[in-house]
């Protein structure tokens, strides 16, 4: 079968306008794209009125996904499995956070997560799979990340700096990760300077979620990367051909994303002194 344009992974239905969204208004990878938004089903919108059901967040969360993408002629596939919420993670508990270092591969949905992918990769067959970095340590962006990276390796991967959490790495940590999850991955700098602003008006289409704040945090990450010249957005591409997948647990070797102890007064410093990059 030929390879037909670009497969688009999103852990979340805000993963793609955040962190790739510059990058779709370019079209810098080849057409058709078809978008695929992995856990779906979820009770978290901050800024909804109210209390509502989980069936209730879901249906307006879709509902956003499916605008944002259609104002761009894209089809969207929901995948409906439980976000981490969900599955009993808590932000801030320390036994099972959303937020911190466990294998994707040691998560009960993991094989079914990538077993779905993987079926919808050979079904598809894109010239292009492009999914999150898992920058931030999410565990819904990890098992993502990890069930690409062991998909078909005929594919071109293309990886995203998941935003909000991108903000908070130092670039040359991120271009270790990056090197790390693949030895042969090229940065692609995105010049968006011409798309910023369409990128941010887009965020607001996801009205349940997304406060000023990931606005600001968006337009300051695109800044760091132009380094004075403008604002971009770094993608990674890979044709690295993968090895076979492991057992039947379908993974590849785990890459950390945790910051490393050093960061923070790196971006301290460099914060202070203008140079946050």
């Amino acid at each position: 079968m030929a390879a037909n344009g670009s497969l688009l992974i999103s852990p979340h239905s805000d993963d793609l306008a955040l962190s790739f969204g510059g990058a779709l208004l370019k079209h810098v990878l080849p057409t058709p794209y078809k978008a695929l938004t992995v856990f779906t089903r979820n009770d978290y919108a901050p800024l909804e009125q109210g209390k509502q059901s989980s069936e209730e967040i879901t249906r307006i969360r879709k509902e956003e996904d499916y605008a944002y993408l259609s104002s761009l002629g894209i089809d969207l596939v929901n995948l409906d499995f439980p976000d981490a919420r969900l599955r009993g993670y808590g932000t801030f508990t320390a036994t099972k956070s959303i937020l911190g270092e466990k294998r994707p591969v040691d998560d009960p949905i993991f094989d079914s997560v990538a077993e779905r992918l993987h079926q919808i990769v050979e079904d598809v067959s894109p010239e292009y799979l492009v999914a999150p970095l898992g920058l931030g340590c999410h565990v819904d962006h990890l098992i993502v990340c990890d069930a690409c990276r062991s998909a078909d390796s005929k594919v071109t991967r293309v990886y995203y700096e998941d935003l909000p959490y991108a903000a908070k790495y130092p670039l040359a940590r991120i271009s270790k990760i990056a090197l790390a999850i693949d030895e042969k991955a090229e940065p692609m700098y995105v010049d968006i300077g011409q798309e910023i602003q369409q990128k941010i008006d887009n965020l607001r289409f996801y009205g349940s979620q997304l406060s000023s704040h990931y606005q600001s945090s968006v337009l300051g990450y695109a800044a760091r990367l132009g380094k004075g010249k403008g604002a971009f957005e770094r993608l990674w591409v890979s044709k690295k051909s993968h090895e076979p997948l492991v057992g039947d647990r379908r993974a590849s070797p785990y890459v950390s994303r945790r910051l490393h102890m050093q960061d923070v007064p790196h971006r301290m410093i460099s914060q202070m002194l203008g140079k946050w990059w």
